[in-house]
């Protein structure tokens, strides 16, 4: 018998030889499932191997510079014979759960090798696949599509084992941080794991000033887990678990899932914003008819940190939270919750930044201070991890105080000034001091 005819005859879609899949996507509950119709029954071991190590744990691709490995050919029809004939193989690479479709390659002079087990490589392509060759050199030959030249090489087609998953972070409290510098999404630290547990980490990500971390296209297709191993500055670490499918098809077609995290931003917990003294005495008690009652403070929050009015007026910044508040009697100006912004989880506070303390009203019986505007920021905590801290500025006012005049009198001088007659007035001349 006279060799196959065996050019390649290559399926092309959007330009590429696409892989043939013998097994499903990925399930949402990460599994895979057969497809109705059977591999053939010469291939019934091979696609049941296939699926086996395909539900075992993933791993990375080795090495991006090609892939290597044996896999499994055999002829879909072997009957065809003659010079008009084309044959065509089912290829299953049971390490990466794939079948695809292959084609002779090497020439027409050469026969069309037996089922069998060969080995492969691997070049990468520019759209993150490999160009596959299958080494069937010295395989046993079809007596109908024998050669003395030896079997045909197998292949005309792309295997699309790897891909890639993302994560997409935002924060849970947008209106508290954004444009406000002291808060920032890149850094995050995400790690992609195998198992449920995060035990067998697979590859770990970093976000950047988006909130965007894509991992490279090296992720066998299997079901993944994200969890947050470091929070960006400004955000509480994030405890959960996002579990993430990627699928064979997506590994073929580029696609890349996307994890949706959001991190709730820190706030410093407050309850008191400004809290007034009596100047002589260092503490919130007044003196004599005073009050620390009904003073009126403007308390502002800037996004960003400053150190003073000038670096502020610098700036042009202007505040982006502005709270009216007057003292009780204890000298306290306070906030309720429900006037703090919350972060997305529950908790209200001060977001990370400065506020300015401007006192415009004294209470009763008090001079305003000098100066009437204290700085202060809020930042996180120094000494407590995932904690911020507002340090509440303490105004010390100086009470109303009224003025004495003494007025002394010499001898010899009546009350209203004039020389008393049985003195000297003249020599005794009066004179006055006033004394506060």
């Amino acid at each position: 018998m006279g060799p196959s005819h065996t050019q390649p005859h290559i399926h092309e879609e959007n330009g590429a030889v696409e892989a043939a899949p013998c097994l499903r996507p990925l399930s949402p509950s990460g599994r895979r499932r057969r497809k109705p119709a059977a591999c053939g029954a010469a291939m019934l071991a091979a696609c049941a191997l296939a699926l086996a190590l395909a539900l075992a744990a993933p791993r990375p691709a080795e090495a991006l510079g090609g892939i290597s490995g044996t896999c499994y050919v055999a002829c879909t029809n072997a009957h065809i014979d003659g010079p008009d004939g084309g044959n065509v193989f089912e290829v299953t690479f049971p390490e990466y759960g794939i079948t695809a479709t292959g084609y002779c390659i090497s020439g027409s002079v050469y026969g069309t090798p037996l089922p069998g087990t060969y080995p492969f490589t691997g070049e990468p392509a520019d759209d993150g696949g490999f160009q596959i060759t299958v080494n069937c050199r010295g395989a046993g030959m079809y007596e109908n599509h024998y050669s003395p030249y030896g079997a045909q090489n197998v292949g005309g087609f792309k295997l699309y084992p790897f891909g890639s998953v993302e994560v997409l972070k935002r924060s849970a409290a947008p209106e508290v941080t954004d444009g406000n510098p002291c808060y920032r999404l890149d850094g995050a630290v995400y790690g992609v794991y195998a198992d449920e547990a995060c035990t067998r980490e697979a590859l770990s990500l970093t976000t950047d000033p988006a909130g965007r971390a894509r991992s490279e296209r090296i992720l066998a297709p299997e079901r993944y887990w994200v969890r947050e191993k470091a929070a960006p500055e400004g955000y509480l670490p994030d405890p959960r678990t996002y579990p993430v499918d990627l699928a064979q098809e997506d590994c073929r077609t580029g696609a890349v899932p996307a994890v949706h995290v959001e991190d709730a931003p820190l706030l410093a917990p407050v309850d008191v914003l400004v809290q007034k003294a009596d100047r002589e005495t260092s503490v919130p008690v007044p003196l004599g008819d005073a009050s620390l009652a009904g003073a009126a403070f403007t308390v502002e929050h800037y996004a960003g940190r400053y150190a003073s009015l000038e670096e502020i007026a610098v700036a042009g910044a202007r505040p982006a939270r502005t709270w009216d508040v007057i003292t009780d009697e204890q000298g306290r100006a306070t906030a309720g919750a429900g006037d703090l912004p919350g972060n997305g989880r529950g908790a209200h506070g001060l977001p990370l930044g400065t506020v300015v303390v401007r006192e415009v009203r004294p209470p009763a019986g008090y001079l305003l201070p000098d100066p009437p505007t204290l700085v202060r920021a809020v930042e996180p905590s120094p000494d407590e991890p995932n904690a911020a801290v507002y340090r509440v500025p303490t105004v010390a006012e100086q009470v109303v105080r009224g003025d004495v005049a003494l007025l002394k009198l010499g001898a010899g001088t009546s009350g209203d000034g004039a020389a008393d007659n049985a003195g000297g007035g003249g020599a005794n001349g009066a004179s006055a001091d006033a004394a506060g």
